[in-house]
């Protein structure tokens, strides 16, 4: 979970910090007063900044809009009719795993002509 500090509450924050005694919190030595003055941060950014959680998408690099579009509409198809020997969910089938196969095919054929130029793609495989 991260902190989404776009939708922090700045207001709450800066009355929080205006209450506070700063005679208080720097009194000491400079390792305690850091000390106090980094615990009443944490607690602020608890209290006034909301938690956002960040999925990371499973989508794999070389599946296209419209391959990625064939396979939910065969998992439509078997949802519907819930056998694989029906002509509905085979003729899905087969045009979900031919477009999967023309996605594979055209991003290893893209990959290949621009190797040279973009290193990042070959590293991530």
């Amino acid at each position: 979970m991260k902190y989404d500090y776009n939708k922090m509450n700045t207001t709450g924050i800066e009355a929080e910090l205006r209450s506070t005694d700063r005679d208080e919190v720097c009194a000491g030595s400079v390792e305690e007063s850091w000390g106090r003055f980094r615990n009443i941060l944490l607690d602020l950014q608890h209290r006034f900044v909301p938690r956002v959680k960040y999925w990371k998408s499973s989508k794999v690099q070389w599946l296209n809009h419209r391959a990625l579009k064939y396979v939910r509409r065969k998992h439509k198809v078997y949802r519907r009719y819930n056998d694989r020997s029906h002509v509905a969910c085979k003729k899905a089938n087969m045009a979900a795993c031919y477009d999967v196969k023309k996605a594979k095919y055209n991003f290893e054929r893209k990959l290949a002509e621009n190797i040279k130029r973009i290193q990042s793609h070959f590293m991530l495989m």
